[in-house]
Parts: C-alpha cells; sequence; structure tokens
C-alpha cells in the first residue's frame, strides 16, 4: 500500500469526523488494509486526485457536508467515487464564491492561495508582478490557476488587477478557457475587493512581506 494511499484515507478519516463535530484518530496500522472494504474505493480516489491534482483533497471531502449543511449524514468512502460527489464539490467552490469576502473562510482560503503564489514564483524565479504575466503555453498561467481554484481572486487583486492581465485576450477565448460570464465574474470580485474591511488588508501585506522575501531570494 503506498504512502499517498495512507494518507488520503486519513484526510477522509479526519474531515469525514470533524464534519460531524466527532473526534478523530489517525490510523496508523495499515496492515492488511488492501483487504478492507473501504481499499477499492480508496485506490481510485488515489488515482482520481494523481490524474486532477488541482482538485483541493480537505474541500472534496468536506464539500456534501458543507453544501446539504448537514453533520448528521456520514457519507462514506465510496461516496467519493461517484459523479454526485464531483458534483457537490463544484457546488462547494461556487458556495464559497458567494461567501463574504471578510469571513474567516474566506480569509483562510486567501492564506492558501498566497502561500501557493509564492510557492509557484520561488519554484520558477519569478516576482509577484512577473508571476501576473507569466504563460503557460498561449494563456496566462494565473488565469489557469484560477480556473483550477487553485488560487481565488482575492490574492491576484493584492499584486494586480485581475481585469488588467484579461485584456489581451477576447470574451470568447476567457469563456472558452474559464467558462461562461467569467469577465462579469472579474468584475464582480474586483468590486468585492475593493469594498473589503480585513481580507483586502490582509492580503496585501501578506503579499509585501513574501515580496521582500522574493527578492532576496
Amino acid at each position: 500500500m503506498q504512502s499517498g494511499e495512507k494518507e488520503l484515507y486519513n484526510i477522509y478519516l479526519r474531515i469525514s469526523r470533524t464534519e460531524q463535530n466527532k473526534p478523530f484518530r489517525y490510523r496508523k496500522n495499515f496492515d492488511k488494509f488492501e483487504d478492507h472494504t473501504d481499499y477499492p474505493y480508496l485506490k481510485k480516489l488515489y488515482m482520481f486526485f494523481r490524474k486532477f491534482p488541482h482538485i483541493k483533497k480537505e474541500e472534496f471531502f468536506r464539500a456534501p457536508y458543507r453544501v446539504y449543511d448537514d453533520n448528521s449524514e456520514y457519507y462514506e468512502i465510496k461516496f467519493y467515487t461517484t459523479p454526485r460527489a464531483i458534483k457537490l464539490y463544484k457546488m462547494y467552490n461556487d458556495q464559497m464564491e458567494q461567501q463574504d469576502i471578510d469571513s474567516e473562510e474566506q480569509w483562510a482560503a486567501c492564506k492558501g492561495s498566497i502561500l501557493f503564489i509564492y510557492s509557484f514564483c520561488r519554484d520558477n524565479k519569478l516576482t509577484f508582478e512577473e508571476y501576473i504575466h507569466h504563460t503557460t503555453g498561449d494563456v496566462r498561467t494565473v488565469l489557469l490557476h484560477l480556473r483550477d481554484r487553485q488560487i481565488v481572486p482575492w490574492s491576484v487583486y493584492a499584486i494586480a488587477d485581475l481585469g488588467d492581465a484579461l485584456k489581451e485576450y477576447d470574451k470568447d477565448f476567457v469563456e472558452f478557457t474559464c467558462g461562461k460570464n467569467y469577465l462579469e465574474k472579474v468584475d464582480l470580485w474586483r468590486s468585492r475587493y475593493y469594498n473589503s474591511t480585513k481580507t483586502r488588508l490582509l492580503c496585501e501585506r501578506s503579499i509585501n512581506n513574501l515580496r521582500n522575501t522574493l527578492t532576496k531570494n
């Protein structure tokens, strides 16, 4: 049994228990776990996350509990191998987009997003400003990261105006790459960001602190 499978199973255990407000314990002994009824589904999920690395494991397991807002139902690991689980993950991300930008959940997402951008810049020897203009193929990398939900828009606005970064693309291209009405979303994000009383300040402060670190490296 691979170490990544063990790690994934423990993420599943932790999320499924904490979302029900129950204590949990990491599984340490995986002897003969290949004979466990959960293992075929775990193996399938492990391959799924390897194929789609942009999908966040914790949020994927958390999605049904948050969408239905009912912690009385327990979702077995088998459930997460179904198309319904993928649909709920998308619904959960859509809900997150509608949340108050100054909520604790949004700030937590923003912190993870900033660290993702920082790691990408460090590994590719880029400044934050260069990251906005970096391309993967013919598409700006920041756009792909947003599309795959690896980052949230607030962390981008702390560096540069996202709308300006998309001006070089026509509407059809943006919607083909990121989905229908994406440019309208960008306008809404800009308004929400500049009306923020908390997350905007925290994002800009974090980016400025990390900018100095990138400059030194």
